[in-house]
């Protein structure tokens, strides 16, 4: 259990398993990462980096906030028709409802598989002698 919750770490930090169930879930998954970014971010990892970022902090503020769009933007140091507008991109690009439960909890899941995916690096990919060797075994 002490290597998963050291899995779930992004930077240096303790980590309390049972403070950090849902990041668990995924650092034993990473089978699910892909899925669970596309179920619960759908298309917004494609956007371009700068329109990523932004809706990645509005949606994570939001999120910290219950969905009030007036806190999430006093977190944000800006107007909260900014944080409106964002909002309604964010759920145009996802096809969630930051409103709804289920699609609060997906979107969650999405933002927390889009940090590990994030802090992981790509495996090395393997060369062709690599790959014979492997076979050979």
């Amino acid at each position: 259990m002490a290597r998963t919750a050291l899995r779930t770490l992004t930077g240096p930090g303790l980590a309390v398993l049972d403070d950090r169930l849902p990041e668990a879930l995924l650092a034993d998954s990473p089978e699910l990462l892909p899925r669970v970014l596309d179920a619960g971010l759908g298309g917004l990892p494609a956007l371009p980096e700068a329109d990523r970022a932004v809706l990645l902090e509005t949606l994570e503020a939001l999120l910290a906030h219950g969905g009030s769009p007036t806190h999430a933007a006093q977190a944000l140091f800006c107007h909260r028709n900014t944080v409106i507008y964002r909002m309604r991109r964010i759920e145009a690009v996802t096809g969630r409802r930051i409103a709804d439960p289920r699609d609060r909890l997906l979107l969650s899941l999405g933002v927390m598989a889009a940090r590990t995916a994030a802090a992981v690096p790509d495996p090395p990919v393997a060369g062709p002698d690599q790959e014979a060797d492997t076979r050979a075994r």
